[in-house]
């Protein structure tokens, strides 16, 4: 057997051992490929803290959810699967991520992942405190005795609750319900606090969640109000122009607005009722300066026939006097050949 193969089977037992309540197996498996999941949300996210949290929240889900890992390929491919998505998640949606390590071997891919390697300090206490969270609630192993403490029989505990008598002469029995009552409290006690801490780490691990969610929500709203600024302060500068393009005899239900700054040379164009385009055509814009075209973009509408074009370049002011829209061959012409679909004129 090779030597892959052995590592192979090795981890997959621990995984087995995970699903049996071995919290011990975790620490194992921590061991040998934190220091990879690290690095790997180190590289995307640029962050050595929330590289940390990325590597905490895989491995409390691989105890949470280790039995998703039993029939799922090879261990170690999946937990640096999971780390990527974890890493991701943290991003912002419109951030890129370098997918360069993406097409490498195993062994290309372990070369980037360890050089240099994680901090081993970092992961020491990462792996302090991620066994203090999981070892409070790990499932006890089967047997008689995880009914009873080991050093109380249960007929004792029993006998002492039962024999116990009210009246004269009975501050023996009395004295013996009270010696042999505690073992049972200090029992019921520990279940309780175990419930507890079951309940804990499951309400921490849903908070911790929905916090993630709702930061990268915020994110995104911000990125959303970030554009949305941008375009009214565009909209409302004092040099900004409005244009209404018409829909023609080809699409009669079409309808445009070019919100367009002269000095700069940018617009936005907002249309809809666009139809479908042909096969292997795309809409095209012109620009008509000194009464010729002048391609400026090409576009396609959406499924509803809207579609919101930023325009980053156009002819100077002075010589524009109309803008047309019309489908062309996909990737452009450098002069119109098709019927036009919108039409405006410059006042």
């Amino acid at each position: 057997m090779s030597s892959a193969s052995i590592d192979s089977a090795f981890d997959s037992r621990l995984v087995a051992q995970i699903a049996a309540g071995d919290a011990r197996a975790v620490g194992k498996l921590f061991d040998r490929y934190a220091g990879l999941a690290y690095n790997l949300g180190h590289q995307i996210l640029q962050s050595a803290e929330r590289a940390e949290q990325v590597v905490f929240e895989l491995f409390l889900r691989l105890w949470h959810e280790s039995d998703q890992f039993n029939s799922s390929g090879e261990v170690k491919t999946r937990l640096l699967q999971n780390a990527y998505v974890l890493a991701k998640s943290q991003l912002p949606p419109s951030a890129q991520v370098d997918n360069q390590w993406e097409n490498l071997t195993d062994t290309e891919l372990e070369e980037v992942l360890t050089n240099p390697p994680a901090p081993t300090e970092v992961l020491e206490a990462l792996k302090t405190k991620l066994m203090a969270t999981i070892e409070p609630v790990a499932r006890p192993a089967t047997g008689p005795s995880k009914n009873f403490p080991p050093d109380v029989p249960s007929a004792r505990v029993y006998t002492g609750i039962a024999g116990g008598k009210s009246g004269a002469g009975s501050d023996g029995n009395r004295s013996n319900r009270g010696r042999s009552i505690w073992p049972l409290l200090a029992f019921g006690f520990g279940i309780a606090a175990s419930i507890l801490a079951v309940y804990s780490s499951f309400n921490a691990r849903k908070l911790s969640l929905e916090l993630r969610d709702l930061t990268i929500q915020s994110v995104a709203q911000r990125q959303e109000m970030k554009i949305i600024q941008a375009k009214l302060d565009f909209a409302l500068a004092p040099q900004t122009e409005v244009l209404i393009l018409t829909g023609q005899p080809a699409a009669p239900q079409a309808k445009a607005k070019l919100i367009w700054n002269p000095v700069e040379g940018q617009g936005i164009l907002i249309a809809t009722g666009l139809p479908p385009a042909p096969a292997g055509k795309s809409c095209q814009f012109w620009a008509v300066a000194s009464g010729l075209p002048i391609a400026v973009k090409t576009f396609s509408a959406d499924s509803t026939g809207s579609a919101e074009v930023k325009i980053a370049h156009l002819p100077p002011s002075e010589h524009i006097f109309a803008f047309n829209v019309t489908f062309e061959l996909a990737g452009g012409v450098a002069e119109p050949t098709g019927e036009k679909l919108l039409s405006g004129t410059r006042i």
